[in-house]
């Protein structure tokens, strides 16, 4: 009897502790609902950060950068690169109205300069990225500038600025020639007219990379200098692991050459005025110090040729002259010339 009361007991005691705990779970939720209900109405929360489905747009800024952003949102993308990424911010819709609204010049197509400055992308302003090229509108790619933040450092500011300037006032003085930032190469002499060009099985065909808006904005200076389409802004070494902005600033240079040779791409001497004959395509390396890289290659007809960043492929320099030799072709900003390689598409053909 004492067996039975005493398990009676226990069932009871077991049936109370189920009820507190069914209570207190209520009673959570019921705060918890409370404190959600009180966060939706404050104005100051965090709510601002997340993206309702039914109102976002997707923005593919490249294949490993895609965001999902509000369509009261855009994106505003600095053309500065060749090799990497662009800085980009992302903005009011409504801001960037006002500022284009206030002025059509932008409408112009500004000017190509190759290398260096290009202009901006506005994304998810309209059905597809608008562009304002540079030097189209003096006032509106300031402001864009200015809204950058400190996405970009003081030095970098300051040479778009001056590109800005220099390209609106060619724009309208198109017979003045006049480079503020092109630096002279020292100690290399002009190439040299009893020079052989080496062999390359390279063409100039332009409209493969530029016909297609999809393979010009995918493919960068590194695809076009390897022949090799990817669709994925191929960077020197990341198919093997590495990561070319690791390094120290100084060291930049040297983190991109080593990251080419992962890639299988061979690094061949030039100490004359000729260019390096090793048999294969050959490519040659110049380095923005501390910011970017670029490619040039050669191709069968004895000149070379290029593709900076999402711009279009071509022949010229930032002087508009044919490029003999791009150690002493006008590279704007990308001064420093790192060396030559050869390539050959059946090596270097993981790139990504």
């Amino acid at each position: 009897m004492r067996n039975k009361s005493g398990q009676l007991h226990s069932l009871s005691l077991g049936r109370a502790a189920v009820g507190m705990m069914i209570r207190f779970i209520f009673c959570v939720i019921l705060i918890n609902g409370y404190l959600l209900g009180v966060a939706n109405a404050d104005g100051n929360n965090h709510q601002s950060q997340v993206v309702r489905l039914e109102s976002a747009n997707v923005v593919h800024l490249s294949p490993y950068n895609m965001m999902v952003v509000p369509s009261d949102v855009v994106v505003v993308e600095l053309n500065i690169y060749a090799g990497r990424e662009d800085p980009y911010i992302q903005l009011p819709r409504a801001q960037i109205h006002r500022m284009l609204q206030s002025s059509f010049g932008w409408r112009n197509p500004g000017i190509s300069t190759g290398l260096g400055y290009q202009g901006f992308t506005i994304y998810n302003y309209q059905r597809g990225p608008l562009l304002i090229g540079c030097g189209s509108d003096v006032g509106v790619e300031t402001g864009l500038l200015d809204r950058l933040g400190l996405g970009i450092d003081r030095e970098l500011r300051h040479y778009v600025q001056s590109q800005i300037q220099f390209s609106s006032h060619q724009r309208h003085h198109p017979h003045q020639r006049h480079h503020p930032h092109r630096h002279p190469q020292q100690g290399i002499p002009p190439h040299g007219f009893g020079c052989r060009p080496p062999p390359s099985t390279s063409k100039f065909e332009p409209h493969v990379w530029n016909n297609r808006t999809f393979v010009r904005r995918r493919n960068n200076c590194y695809n076009y200098a390897n022949n090799i389409i990817t669709n994925s802004f191929a960077q020197p070494g990341r198919a093997n692991r590495h990561n070319i902005t690791r390094n120290p600033i100084n060291l930049y240079g040297q983190s991109v050459f080593y990251g080419t040779q992962l890639d299988g791409l061979t690094p061949v001497p030039a100490h004359t005025q000729c260019l390096p004959n090793a048999g294969l395509n050959l490519v040659a390396l110049v380095i923005w110090p501390g910011r970017d890289y670029h490619f040039y290659r050669l191709d069968n007809n004895g000149l070379f040729s290029h593709k900076p960043g999402r711009t279009a492929a071509k022949n010229v320099d930032n002087s508009n002259n044919l490029i003999l030799d791009p150690r002493t072709c006008d590279r704007g900003p990308y001064r420093v010339f790192q060396g030559f390689f050869t390539t050959n598409v059946f090596d270097v053909r993981h790139i990504m």
